[in-house]
């Protein structure tokens, strides 16, 4: 397998709180396939929560502490990949906002620019056709509301040899929105029963998300209203 120039270099693995807690999976599935792309990764001890949830909630003083720690749990590499949509707004936008002016500005700034989604490392640094994916069936992508591009995921999606992808017209978002599933519970479960009804509408043999919080949010009720089987794109990636 090619791995292309610039990618063999120090690299930490972000393991997102939802993910520790309801899918640890989807970090060592990360682990797997970059050990066996020959990546030189590691996976920091300490890792807590971003702060996302205590942003959204508007404490601001609470979003710092969680921050400050990814700050320096991740000083020491040179790019920190992130399984998790929700985790990298929170680096690449809330984070200079939240030490704007204050002694760790230029260090949130720094951050922002070394994080990236583990999909779009693989897609610019790896490449879909080096991957050799296989899966025979349709394919549906669900896009979190907090992912701002889904062209690195698309396009390791339509890498995936025998596979066929189909488009959902599910909601903006699932229904766990950071905060959401437990402020507007009610609103939270029709936005994540919309979405697995336009899932199981799509015709999908397999689900894929990019987002451990839609994960953990939407996996219970796709098992529950008998939607198609849902995998976190690093879980389907290191399978296929």
């Amino acid at each position: 397998m090619t791995v292309r120039s610039n990618a063999r270099h120090s690299l930490a693995l972000h393991s997102p709180c939802w993910a520790q807690a309801f899918r640890p999976g989807v970090v060592a599935a990360m682990h797997g396939l970059a050990t066996r792309l020959g990546l030189d990764v590691t996976l920091p001890r300490g890792q807590t929560c971003c702060g996302l949830p205590a942003w959204d909630a508007g404490e601001m003083e609470a979003a710092r502490a969680a921050a400050r720690r990814s700050l320096r749990l991740f000083q020491p590499f040179m790019k920190v990949l992130t399984p998790s949509a929700g985790c990298l707004r929170m680096f690449h936008h809330h984070f200079p906002d939240l030490f704007a002016g204050q002694p760790e500005a230029a260090a949130a700034l720094d951050l922002a620019r070394r994080s990236q989604s583990w999909a779009a490392f693989l897609d610019a640094e790896i490449g879909a056709e080096a991957l050799g994916l296989r899966f025979s069936g349709r394919i549906a992508y669900f896009q979190p509301c907090t992912q701002a591009d889904a062209g690195p995921v698309q396009r390791l999606l339509a890498g995936v040899r025998g596979a066929s992808l189909v488009s959902a017209a599910t909601p903006v978002c699932c229904g766990f929105g950071a905060n959401l599933s437990w402020r507007q519970p009610d609103l939270a479960r029709v936005l994540g029963e919309q979405t697995v009804a336009a899932l199981r509408l799509s015709g999908a043999d397999l689900c894929v998300t990019d987002d451990a919080g839609c994960l953990s949010y939407l996996a219970p009720l796709m098992a529950k209203l008998q939607g198609p089987p849902l995998y976190h794109l690093a879980e389907f990636l290191a399978a296929a």
